[in-house]
């Protein structure tokens, strides 16, 4: 017997458009993620954006499954656990013939809600398969601005209470507990606050795609940070992230 064929990236999204665009039921479908943003290379997992009614939902995962299991199976599912009446519903597959960075993650949105999943600064440009309704219309999501200004409302009020304590535990010699306080309370914020500066309309992005977004000499810095030591290498790196954030929220408050 022969080696089983591996399925393509290409070979996969051919496959669940063809799948898809005859289920009238399913008004609106586009890849995001890295296709919408122009950095698919290799490693690039399928995001795949539809839009049904509510009560389509559950025939239109049917559909892709029914789909994936045309191409060999699904390994894996992991269906997220967003409530009944959030803006999606989501699941991830992993495939028995593609590698495992080729997964599906799909996402089925309610109609009335694809807006801010439409904005372009945050999500790219959506590659559209079909819109049958003129729902994918590019929006700036307005409710950005307002998440972003209470988050560092809370940041400037948590942060004077808290940022001792990746140094408390540290000095108790609990290296384990002082790293994980250290990302949560010092590294995770301070990414917040200068992403915030360098590129407002994706403050929550975390750590993905700082190489286009916080300028290069700012990158290198929390690569520093990103990774420390046990020892005195995260002392250093608690009192820098700390001070960090000190003038990051220091010149906030001066140009209020």
């Amino acid at each position: 017997m022969g080696e089983e064929h591996v399925i393509s990236r290409p070979e996969l999204i051919a496959h669940l458009r063809a799948a898809c665009e005859p289920a009238s039921s399913i008004r609106a479908a586009w890849l995001g993620g890295s296709d919408a943003t122009g950095r698919t290379d290799e490693m690039s997992d399928v995001d795949l954006m539809l839009v049904c009614a509510f009560e389509h939902v559950g025939s239109t995962f049917e559909t892709v499954e029914q789909a994936l299991r045309g191409l060999g199976g699904v390994r894996y599912t992991w269906p997220v656990g967003h409530p009944s009446d959030a803006d999606y519903q989501q699941r991830f597959y992993a495939l028995h013939r593609a590698p495992e960075h080729c997964m599906v993650d799909l996402s089925v949105l309610r109609p009335d809600r694809v807006g801010p999943y439409l904005d372009p600064t945050r999500h790219g440009t959506a590659v559209v398969w079909f819109d049958r309704d003129d729902l994918l219309v590019p929006t700036v999501d307005p409710a950005v601005a307002q998440r972003r200004a209470a988050r560092i409302r809370s940041l400037g009020v948590k942060h004077p209470i808290c940022a001792h304590l990746p140094g408390k535990e540290l000095a108790r010699g609990d290296v384990l507990a002082a790293i994980a306080a250290y990302h949560r309370i010092l590294l995770g914020p301070l990414v917040e606050l200068l992403r915030a500066e360098h590129c407002p309309d994706r403050w929550d992005f975390g750590l993905r795609y700082l190489d286009r977004d916080v300028p290069p000499d700012v990158r290198k810095r929390l690569r520093q940070l990103a990774l420390p030591g046990c020892g005195e290498e995260l002392r250093v790196c608690i009192d820098t992230a700390r001070s960090w954030i000190d003038a990051l929220l220091a010149e906030r408050r001066r140009d209020r």
